[in-house]
């Protein structure tokens, strides 16, 4: 695969996260989608990586700043900071203490807001990798 199809790879796959993220947020899967989200952006970041660097093979990270910071991408202060509270789902999804603290806060209200916010970003995000 050329660097275009790794780019293409990593978007399709963030791509399908972002429908399981959706189709876990309509089975009240709160917890589970808000990981979806996750790994959805966690993923296009990674296509933006590729794009930005020139490089295959994106960093073996789940921190979304981190990616981010790494790329030529500019996102405003509020969704950069957004990013690090996604990151924090990454871990708080993984294990038991973590997870009940925040499967109380994973309320149907509080999941929609983080849809919102999310499809806002993979939009910004999507647009962007479209000028390769």
């Amino acid at each position: 695969m050329n660097l275009p199809d790794h780019i293409t790879f990593w978007q399709k796959q963030s791509d399908e996260d972002w429908d399981t993220a959706l189709l876990l947020a309509s089975g009240n899967r709160n917890l589970m989608a808000l990981f979806a989200i996750h790994l959805f952006l966690e993923k296009i970041l990674n296509a933006h990586w590729i794009k930005d660097n020139f490089e295959i093979t994106p960093p073996r990270s789940h921190d979304l700043q981190y990616l981010y910071k790494n790329s030529d991408l500019e996102l405003s202060a509020e969704d950069y900071g957004y990013l690090a509270i996604i990151s924090g789902w990454n871990i708080e999804g993984r294990y038991p203490d973590y997870k009940q603290k925040i499967s109380k806060m994973a309320t149907p209200e509080f999941l929609q807001k983080q849809l919102e916010n999310a499809n806002r970003i993979r939009l910004c995000l999507q647009e962007k990798l479209l000028i390769i």
